[in-house]
């Protein structure tokens, strides 16, 4: 039973140093692109040389993450846009241009990061790195729960999409769409009150 025991621990450990190695280049990059002053901008260039000669190597979903780009893109461009705002557009383009490149370059690592990376993985990493435990199980707690409401949510919309069974106009696909994220909020809460009466049922008193 060790020899068993010795043999998987042995198959898991390259994985996890992969891990391991993975969110620290990430962290790298992360760090580095935030910390560079204006005067070293060369090195931002770096950066994204990197970055995208990672994102070529592993490609992420086009499906997931590309139509999520614009969003963040006009976010952080509002973000960033706001200083030269504040200041009647006269000054602060400089610092809207330092945040903007920063939030692209850490977009960009963790876009890298969630690809060749599980969510399983990344909870075990933390651990290893002795993380406070209360943080690593609410994020564990939080990617478990992301899972199924997708999930319920997707069922949801095949449901309401069977009934229907004809195009609906934009007003009509607005109350659908409420009643879905109101369906699937009100099953969350059900759900987390009662696996935390089992967990309290079973002993558990919290971190």
């Amino acid at each position: 039973m060790s020899d068993l025991r010795f043999g998987e621990r042995a198959r898991l450990l390259p994985a996890a140093r992969h891990a391991t190695i993975k969110l620290i280049i990430v962290l790298l990059l992360i760090v580095t692109a935030v910390c560079t002053p204006v005067s070293w901008w060369p090195l931002w260039g770096a950066i994204l040389l990197i970055e995208v000669g990672l994102l070529i190597r592993n490609p992420p979903d086009s499906r997931f993450w590309w139509p999520r780009l614009p969003v963040f893109v006009l976010f952080l461009g509002s973000v960033a846009l706001s200083i030269p705002l504040s200041q009647h557009f006269e000054q602060g383009w400089l610092r809207a241009a330092m945040i903007f490149e920063r939030g692209m370059l850490a977009f960009l690592a963790t876009t890298w990061l969630t690809t060749v990376l599980t969510p399983l993985e990344l909870i075990h990493v933390l651990r290893r790195w002795k993380m406070p435990p209360f943080l690593v199980e609410s994020l564990a707690f939080m990617l478990r729960y992301l899972n199924l409401l997708s999930t319920e949510r997707k069922t949801l919309q095949q449901a309401r999409a069977a009934r229907a069974g004809k195009k609906t106009g934009l007003i009509t696909a607005w109350k659908t769409s409420a009643y879905i994220i109101a369906t699937v909020l009100v099953r969350a809460f059900d759900r987390a009150e009662r696996i935390y009466l089992a967990m309290k049922a079973r002993g558990w008193k919290g971190l």
